[in-house]
């Protein structure tokens, strides 16, 4: 139950006559010091809609009376904490601080009307997921607006609006930026750089088990009718993370949670979002469903918490590779029935999971580098996904694969390297990335690997969707610009970038050393 519904059953008897003199009627000396002038403020009955019939959390110090607070924080979640909470307000501590009310109810009441509310909510959220069945329409404003700067600008602005200008400034200096120097122009991107040193960020091998409910039927059912590739999976979720030491501490969730808890506040933006000239744009602005992405991104990105849902990681890899005629990247067009829309990703990406058939072993799988060559193997190589492996068959698979051993052979040769390159959150999705790059340096590599006849990728891209690009500077700001491709998703734009920036500092360190 979010905090809207929670309002809702906490005021649900309430008339604006009743709540405005209860309100009025509150001793402000049983009150916290700081409210003590200003809990009486009298209600109006537009704010009564707004806190009865939307369940929205208003500035009245009401809202900001410690035991008001307790209940409505993500900490009580339980059916059960949640009636014997507002049973104790309404007969304990309502009572307490306003002797002139009184109330009798029973937790047998307020549990039923607890289910009638939780009955509706799930009603209106077939409707919702109606919408989703749809979101991969092209004409949807979505697709007409998503790149253009006031898109980010009015999604950004939403969360000064909820959640303050603190908050909402913390946020916007974190967002990705590139500025091209040649001609001044500055790109923001709905991806928010949650590490700022890269090089410290490391693994943690407590792994947690925790235990939480499943998406529901029909929300992935609607998913699937566009989306009919996706099958579940056991993932690791971001914790927790430590910006002193760049250490992340892992859950296990699954797939299915991810779509539910990150990805469905995107599938929110983009089959909601009615376009910037529409009359319908106030409204879209201020609708519970964006408030509670505002309030999410508050609490990972100012707080740091992630420990109040499960927010599975991505992995996203920059493969950078040398050629006769210098060095290119591999970019890919995502198929329409991968978990993208109408994007385009680095090369390898994938969720950050385990394979393992035997869960009591998969903190061994909490590496970097064997996750993301994995995803080469499967990505680039085209060979099968590996799913209930056995441990003691798992590496030694992946890396006897023909392709994988010669290109290992390089990173010990120092051919070839492997970078960590950042940890992002995607905006609109709210899922962690973590971002790395490969850079091959044996200028033949390419034309071993890679011969004319051979196809490359899997069934997450389109046939032939596999581009290599040049990577110079000329090149990197027209893919910053989504110049003649699809635009990159908010990780693919992240690890490139970073990719990129770690490729430049790489080269530099080669010329210096006479390489």
């Amino acid at each position: 139950m979010d905090v809207s519904q929670k309002i809702c059953l906490l005021l649900n008897d309430f008339t604006p006559e009743r709540l405005n003199h209860f309100i009025t009627n509150i001793d402000p000396t049983l009150c916290e010091a700081e409210l003590q002038d200003s809990i009486n403020k009298p209600v109006s009955r537009m704010t009564y809609q707004r806190w009865i019939n939307d369940g929205t959390e208003g500035k009245h110090s009401f809202f900001r009376l410690s035991r008001v607070q307790d209940y409505l924080s993500e900490d009580i979640q339980e059916k059960d904490k949640i009636v014997q909470s507002v049973h104790e307000l309404l007969t304990d501590y309502f009572p307490y601080i306003n002797s002139r009310y009184s109330r009798k109810t029973t937790t047998h009441l307020i549990a039923t009307q607890y289910d009638r509310l939780i009955k509706s909510t799930m009603t209106s959220n077939e409707n919702e997921y109606e919408a989703i069945e749809n979101m991969g329409t092209e004409a949807l404003p979505y697709y007409k607006e998503r790149l253009l700067p006031e898109f980010l600008d009015l999604h950004i602005q939403s969360v000064k609006n909820f959640v303050g200008e603190a908050a909402y400034q913390t946020i916007k200096s974190k967002l990705l930026k590139v500025r091209n120097p040649d001609t001044g122009q500055e790109f923001f991107y709905p991806t928010i750089d949650l590490m700022a040193n890269s090089q410290n960020i490391s693994l943690s091998k407590n792994l947690v088990y925790i235990e939480s409910q499943e998406p529901p039927e029909s929300f992935l059912n609607a998913v699937k009718k566009n989306k009919p590739g996706i099958f579940n999976a056991a993932t690791f979720a971001l914790r927790s993370f430590s910006q002193e030491s760049g250490e992340l501490e892992c859950s296990v969730s699954n797939y299915f949670k991810a779509l539910y808890y990150c990805d469905k506040h995107f599938y929110s933006i983009l089959g909601g979002y009615p376009g910037l000239e529409s009359p319908k744009i106030n409204d879209y602005i201020n609708n519970p469903n964006l408030k509670l992405w505002a309030q999410q991104i508050s609490k990972l990105v100012v707080d740091n918490d992630f420990t109040k849902g499960e927010y599975s990681l991505g992995s996203a890899c920059l493969f950078i590779y040398n050629t006769q005629k210098g060095y290119q990247a591999l970019l890919a067009k995502m198929a329409p029935k991968a978990n993208s829309f109408n994007e385009t990703h680095v090369i390898p990406a994938s969720m950050f999971q385990p394979v393992l058939n035997n869960p009591f072993e998969y903190e061994s799988e909490l590496n970097f580098k064997d996750q993301v060559i994995r995803e080469v193997a499967e990505e680039i190589f085209g060979y099968p996904e590996l799913t209930g492996s056995h441990s003691k068959n798992y590496l030694t698979e992946i890396y006897a694969y023909p392709e994988v051993a010669h290109l290992e052979r390089l990173f010990k040769s120092r051919m070839a390297e492997f970078h960590v390159t950042g940890l992002c959150l995607d905006l609109y999705r709210l899922r962690p990335e973590i971002l790395s790059t490969i850079i091959v340096h044996d200028v033949d590599w390419a034309n071993e690997q890679f011969p004319s006849f051979k196809k490359i990728g899997n069934w997450e891209t389109i046939d032939n969707g596999i581009v290599p690009i040049t990577l110079d500077e000329d090149t990197f700001y027209k893919v910053c610009s989504s110049t003649r491709l699809d635009p990159l998703c908010a990780p693919g734009i992240a690890s490139f970038v970073h990719g990129y920036r770690k490729f430049k500092e790489v080269m530099a360190t080669r010329a210096n050393d006479g390489i």
